[in-house]
């Protein structure tokens, strides 16, 4: 078994013990059906996609590369879905809805900035595995496959944080009704202002994703 194999192997026994832990906490966290599926598919989604990123990557360093594959799992799976589930329609008094909004705007976008910080580590990893691939030594047919792999992957995530775009964007509209609606509260309004930021940053990802896959030429 050559040093390669031996740690890849390490991650995946790694990966899948997490596995585990995340199936065993969600099934165990009080709620509804959807709301634990939304939360074993965010988790186990991102452990699918780290194992993929394993075995496309050579090399002692791994951890870019896993995380160009825990990024499209883990949002596809329902990152934030979750959390959206839980937000509620009414309250009990006008005082409780501004701060449960506050509350629910800050940890929403938490969240969001969380899946931002892991997309940028995934542009990282697919940037060097990109240029390794360039200027590898295989053949131009070999080439050219793993570049088409590389941008299948590329395109994969970028679906995924559309989605994920849509999500932030839905819940924003929500957010500003509300913030109308409760008189314009400024701790409200600051909010939701970090959130439009985070936005804007995952916009800027989206778009670095997409010039990444143009410049494959595949």
């Amino acid at each position: 078994m050559t040093r390669n194999s031996g740690s890849r192997i390490w991650w995946i026994g790694t990966f899948w013990c997490l596995a585990v832990v995340i199936g065993g906490c969600a099934t165990t966290e009080e709620g509804n059906d959807s709301t634990k599926t939304m939360m074993q598919g965010a988790g186990l989604g991102g452990v699918i996609g780290g194992i993929a990123g394993i075995w496309l990557c050579d090399g002692d360093d791994k951890t870019q590369c896993i995380a160009a594959g825990v990024f499209a799992g883990t949002v596809a799976g329902g990152a934030l879905g979750s959390l959206v589930a839980k937000r509620k329609e009414s309250y009990a008094s006008r005082e409780q809805a501004v701060n449960e909004e506050i509350a629910w705007n800050r940890e929403f976008t938490h969240k969001v900035q969380a899946s931002n910080n892991l997309l940028k580590k995934s542009i990282a990893g697919y940037r060097k595995q990109i240029a390794k691939l360039r200027n590898s030594r295989k053949s131009g047919k070999e080439k050219r496959v793993a570049l088409h792999a590389e941008s299948k992957k590329l395109k994969q995530d970028v679906t995924s944080a559309d989605d994920t775009l849509a999500t932030i964007d839905t819940q924003l509209r929500e957010s500003k009704t509300r913030h109308k609606k409760y008189g314009g509260n400024p701790h409200l309004g600051k909010e939701i202002a970090a959130l439009q930021q985070e936005r804007d940053v995952l916009r800027s990802h989206i778009r670095e994703l997409n010039a990444m896959n143009n410049s494959l030429g595949v």
